[in-house]
Parts: structure tokens; C-alpha cells; sequence
């Protein structure tokens, strides 16, 4: 899952130093880092959530239909053939037949943004979309 939120500066320098504490200490490192770790990782705003693997999970139609129904955006990137892409997605119940999708195949970067600047604007209007990068 990846997460965000706002820190002040004064906060984290402050974390930071006890951080570096932590890390420099010979007795519990691994616990004290842990608990630094987890200060930071508290209330943060979902983002949005990333995996790289070759087979599909337990549970995983159920944990993109539970991220679909809170109005997560799913983009799936990846390198596959379309096809395979295509065929995984409706598999694991990422890709549903009403569905708009857009297929971005660039190879140069200036292509992809502005393939990515046309999907943008068509966006606003679509609920769930696909996206795939080769």
C-alpha cells in the first residue's frame, strides 16, 4: 500500500534525530527502529497500492473489488502482451466487459505524457479504468 501525509519539518528533524539514534544503538536496534517506524507510518492517507507478482493471490478479486468500491482508481502496469494483460485482468476481476480501458504503448517518454495528458482529460468522466504500459 502506499500512503501519504504531511510532516512539518520541525517534526521530522526531531524524528530524524532519534532515528539515527536508534540505528547507531548496539541493545533492541531492530525494536527501537520499529517504534520510530511506526510513528511515522500512523494515519496516513491511502494512495494507493502496488505488488509485483507473476500469479495471482488468495483473496485478490475480493481486495480489488474492496478498493473499486471505496473509489480507489486501479491502473495496472505492466509488461505482458496486451492480450495476457487483458485476459489476467477480467481473470482476477480487475477488468469487467463495461468497462472503458486505455492502452498506452509508447516506447518514447514525450509519447507516453502525452498519451497520458489525452487519457487525463477523457478520464475525468469514467469511473474505473485500465491502463496498460509496455
Amino acid at each position: 500500500m502506499l500512503g501519504e501525509k504531511i510532516i512539518e519539518k520541525e517534526y521530522f528533524m526531531e524524528w530524524r534525530k532519534r532515528y539515527q539514534e536508534a540505528i547507531t544503538c548496539i541493545d533492541d536496534r531492530e525494536a527501537k527502529m520499529g517504534i520510530l517506524q511506526e510513528e511515522l507510518e500512523k494515519d496516513l492517507n491511502l494512495v494507493g497500492a502496488t505488488a509485483i507478482e507473476d500469479k495471482l493471490q488468495d483473496e485478490v478479486e475480493e481486495t480489488i473489488r474492496s478498493l473499486r468500491d471505496a473509489g480507489i482508481k486501479v491502473w495496472v502496469l505492466t509488461g505482458d502482451k496486451i492480450e495476457t494483460a487483458i485476459n489476467i485482468g477480467f481473470s482476477c476481476g480487475l477488468l469487467e466487459n463495461d468497462m472503458v480501458k486505455f492502452i498506452v504503448e509508447e516506447t518514447k517518454i514525450e509519447n507516453v505524457e502525452s498519451k497520458f495528458d489525452e487519457i487525463l482529460q477523457e478520464v475525468q468522466t469514467v469511473k474505473f479504468f485500465f491502463t496498460i504500459i509496455i
